[in-house]
């Protein structure tokens, strides 16, 4: 089981959300914001709610939003966001490329 599938997972059992070091303890995934961004990316929403622990620290307690309408790689969202990836690093790697859109 893959930590974004683990993380899916515990916030469908789990209402209240999570937060990084919840994550870790219970999850083992040391990267929360990342794999809460993978999932924005199939279609997850996601609410970020910052909020402070009793010894003050700022944390973000993540809560799922809404479930993606399909799990279909080739979705416009997907398609439009690999497309932008594509051009980001051919940007970054002195390649000058030109994104038409469609209106």
């Amino acid at each position: 089981m893959t930590q974004k599938s683990k993380l899916l997972a515990y916030l469908e059992s789990h209402p209240q959300g999570i937060t990084q070091l919840e994550a870790f303890n219970t999850l083992g995934c040391c990267r929360l914001s990342e794999r809460v961004r993978e999932c924005e990316h199939l279609g997850w929403v996601f609410s970020h709610t910052p909020e402070k622990t009793k010894n003050g620290a700022r944390v973000i307690r993540y809560k799922i939003i809404s479930q993606p309408e399909t799990n279909d790689e080739k979705s416009p969202k997907r398609v439009v966001e690999v497309s932008q990836r594509r051009f980001y690093e051919a940007e970054s790697q002195g390649e000058t490329t030109s994104i038409s859109t469609v209106s």
